[in-house]
């Protein structure tokens, strides 16, 4: 969205036509800046699940791995890896 240029004249004129057109630039500044504010939520809302599911994952492994040395002993790997697959991740 194009806007007209702000003339130096007009500002020192004050003229109405001045203000309508600073207006238009003020209205865009605060599209702008709530449009970055949600940028900057999502952002951390991703990082944030990214997180939790990277926590997830390394409890996962070390369960698993865990599961596979008691598998070695006589416990049964498949009912384990069905355990783990029925939990969700996130």
């Amino acid at each position: 969205m194009g806007h007209p240029p702000l003339e130096f004249r007009d500002c020192y004129l004050d003229s109405p036509n001045f203000r309508e057109r600073l207006k238009c630039y003020e209205q865009e500044l605060e599209r702008t800046n709530k449009f970055i504010k949600d940028v900057i939520k999502d952002g951390n809302a991703l990082i944030s699940a990214m997180r939790k599911m990277s926590a997830k994952r390394k409890s996962y492994s070390v369960e698993y791995k865990k599961g596979i040395l008691e598998d070695s002993w006589g416990q049964n790997l498949t009912a384990f890896c069905k355990e783990m697959l029925s939990i969700r991740l996130v």
